[in-house]
């Protein structure tokens, strides 16, 4: 179930770089980190305006994906990241966030390592909410959550490609159908915030959310059919309870929502989906790509007379998976 983005005006007196170092470089950055450079000189104008809780998990949110992107640009080529970091950008993102002083994921991964225990656990106990599902307070009025309500149509190219990899279960249609509803997931999840809420403001209880969680075997099943392999990486849960009353939620527009559910519910482990849903550096984010690629993998062995064929640079003979891969 799961994304952002005025104050241009007064930017001018905010522009000191966030990072230095090798990034200070203006030619050295990437398009990325200049974008989300600039999504923090908007929220950290907006903080200083409003002062509240809600611009706060706002700056938090963007601090986080600034963090992510500084301190792990290798990320998702190894999805795996050791820790204790020591670059300069990185740590002065990493203070920042100490500098909320509210709990942080991201800050924990990065410094603790991906793997780490404490990583894994404050993403198990992350929850995916439509902000539909969260009392209105927990929002500013004038921020809306975009053009969609979560009542419009499927992309008619998403429908009939469904339909034939429902029928099919191929990687030619699996590639299609996903390039159909890749720019609505785009577009619908642009503005994915946090929140840090009370138990008490959701709709279940933690314990709830967390017994429906455990309810999902269809990844299981879908991998034991093609692998014979039940075994499920996501899964956490041997973690101990969390004793926090606040609980993270990454909320999600309902359109977003609508889209990210159709797309499960048809490919399970679809990394478009599940990246987009908990967060493109979360645990489940990490599993779905590794899931996926075994699964495209077997469906590659399938014969499958519809498939394409191109030669690759060294004349060798390759798939075409463009448009398929998350990242």
């Amino acid at each position: 179930m799961l994304r952002i983005f005025t104050y241009y005006l007064s930017f001018a007196a905010f522009l000191p770089l966030l990072v230095s170092g090798a990034l200070a470089d203006e030619g050295q950055k990437s398009a990325q980190i200049k974008r989300l450079e600039w999504k923090v000189l908007q929220e950290e104008a907006g903080y200083r305006a409003a002062q509240n809780e809600l611009s706060k998990f706002n700056l938090l949110f963007a601090y986080e994906n600034l963090a992510q992107a500084v301190c792990m640009p290798s990320f998702h080529k190894s999805l795996q990241f050791a820790g204790k970091p020591e670059s300069e950008p990185c740590l002065e993102v990493l203070k920042k966030i100490e500098g909320l002083g509210e709990p942080s994921i991201v800050a924990v991964c990065i410094q603790e390592g991906f793997g780490s225990p404490l990583c894994k656990e404050g993403y198990a106990h992350q929850l995916a909410l439509p902000r539909s599902s969260l009392p209105a307070r927990h929002f500013d009025p004038e921020e809306g959550q975009g053009r969609y309500s979560g009542s419009e149509p499927l992309p008619a190219a998403f429908i009939k490609e469904k339909k034939l990899f429902q029928a099919k279960k191929d990687l030619t249609h699996l590639k299609k159908m996903t390039g159909a509803i890749r720019p609505s997931i785009t577009e619908a999840c642009d503005s994915v915030t946090i929140r840090l809420v009370h138990e008490s403001d959701l709709p279940l209880s933690r314990d709830q959310y967390f017994q429906e969680n455990s309810k999902e075997d269809k990844v299981d099943n879908l991998l034991k059919e093609l692998t014979g392999d039940p075994k499920n990486e996501g899964a956490f849960a041997d973690l101990p309870a969390k004793k926090d009353d606040r609980v993270r939620i990454r909320v999600l527009g309902d359109r977003c929502v609508q889209l990210l559910e159709a797309m499960l519910a048809v490919h399970p482990l679809s990394s478009l989906a599940i990246c987009e849903r908990d967060g493109a550096y979360s645990h489940n984010c990490a599993t779905a790509i590794v899931q996926e690629r075994r699964y495209v993998k077997e469906l590659k062995r399938k014969p499958n007379p519809t498939s394409q064929s191109v030669p690759s640079r060294k004349g060798q003979s390759q798939e075409q998976t463009e448009g398929f891969s998350t990242f």
